[in-house]
């Protein structure tokens, strides 16, 4: 799909140059598709951004398109040109061929646990707040106060906090590593790829299968 962006690029703006951000910190460049595909990306020197971009000399038309492996910004497009149906219309195909580019599990990718987690707590507050305002909650109580039971109340209550966080932390870290936004298939970028699609399957198919079989067991008890 890369060598389509690039074609795309070189017949509609010009020559067209390909520069990567590495993990081992070395930004690379290269001037043919050719170099990009025999580049080795192995594990330590990693490509951790693409970007390719094109000058029309005559034209003076130019366009740059980003790819990134993290979660924010993966793709940055910019295109300068002095007709606005010309820009309209690249911006378009480009679009279209970055469609082709999701993974499958685009949308587990995107989703974010801390943010959940968030609003989900933050509904909570709301809503016993309310019912405290309305009296359907009440918060006074004719019993003495044991101080003992407070206390044992509040280590758990921040027992769960932590462990709820340390959890929310735990997936995400593991939807970042299996479910990356993006994967340079390039190289042993490909092996890689490959190793983490099979878990990837497995993770999902046994969350559907887990699903399944609780409403199931459900529904039979």
């Amino acid at each position: 799909m890369v060598k389509r962006i690039y074609a795309v690029l070189a017949q509609r703006v010009g020559p067209v140059a390909i520069s990567l951000q590495c993990a081992d910190g070395i930004d690379r460049e290269f001037d043919d598709m050719d170099q990009l595909v025999n580049y080795p990306n192995a594990r330590d020197r990693q490509i951790i951004r693409l970007r390719i971009s094109a000058r029309g000399e005559r034209s003076g038309h130019s366009a740059a398109l980003s790819l990134s492996s993290g979660p924010s910004s993966p793709i940055d497009l910019f295109i300068s040109a002095s007709s606005d149906e010309f820009v309209l219309t690249l911006r378009q195909d480009l679009i279209s061929l970055l469609r082709e580019l999701r993974p499958w599990y685009s949308k587990i990718a995107t989703i974010d646990l801390v943010g959940a987690v968030l609003l989900t707590a933050l509904a909570g507050s709301a809503v016993l707040i309310l019912g405290m305002a309305t009296g359907l909650v009440s918060v006074t109580s004719s019993e003495p106060v044991d101080s003992t039971a407070v206390t044992r109340a509040s280590a758990v209550f921040w027992a769960i906090i932590i462990l709820t966080g340390a959890a929310v932390w735990s997936l995400n870290r593991l939807r970042s590593n299996v479910f990356p936004v993006a994967v340079f298939a390039i190289g042993e970028g490909m092996h890689r790829y490959q190793t983490l699609d099979t878990a990837r399957w497995v993770i999902v198919v046994g969350f559907m299968v887990s699903i399944v079989a609780s409403v199931v067991a459900t529904l039979l008890l």
